[in-house]
């Protein structure tokens, strides 16, 4: 059996202590470092598009439950623009009347839609344009056509949502589809 002296024990030690050390020192600097970089980060930020903005915003405005006079608790996507479609259809046979406008579409085009997208879009200085077509039927002009107060968007770069169709029990779904642009 070899004896190794006790002095050589001291050494392999030594050299094991301080290679733990520089282990230890290593690790705590690289969780400085993380903890730097991670706490100068800034908050995420979500960026939406204006193609994304005018598709969420429409999605909105045709879930939109009314409570103005006479059309309370009527949805705007399915029963109101249904009643302009079909009374545009069948030469001015309106079932619904809000806030005494005789005209659904009236209503809607000069009223509450305007109302719904100034106090969103509008109040975010965004100029918009939305047109809402009964697909395939050209001959109507468009059901409703809303320009924002700053102008709207036709000479302008724009972005547009998706049409969003709505089948209003007449073949051929209504079509609305929103333009927003800077």
């Amino acid at each position: 059996m070899k004896v190794i002296p006790v002095r050589s024990w001291n050494k392999k030690g030594q050299m094991e202590m301080v290679g733990l050390v520089v282990i230890v020192v290593l690790l705590t600097l690289g969780m400085l470092f993380l903890a730097k970089f991670a706490l100068n980060r800034s908050e995420s930020t979500t960026v939406i598009t204006r193609s994304g903005l005018a598709s969420s915003t429409v999605t909105a405005i045709l879930k939109t439950t009314v409570s103005s006079s006479g059309c309370e608790g009527l949805e705007l996507g399915q029963v109101l623009l249904e009643d302009c479609a079909k009374g545009k259809i069948f030469l001015d046979n309106y079932d619904q009347q809000c806030e005494g406008i005789a005209n659904t579409c009236a209503y809607l085009e000069e009223k509450l839609i305007p109302q719904l997208l100034e106090g969103t879009l509008g109040a975010w200085n965004k100029r918009y344009h939305l047109i809402t077509n009964l697909r395939g039927r050209e001959d109507l002009n468009p059901l409703i056509k809303v320009s924002s107060m700053l102008g709207d968007c036709v000479d302008r770069e724009r972005d547009a949502s998706v049409p969003h169709p709505l089948d209003v029990g007449l073949g051929t779904p209504v079509e609305t589809t929103l333009f927003i642009c800077e």
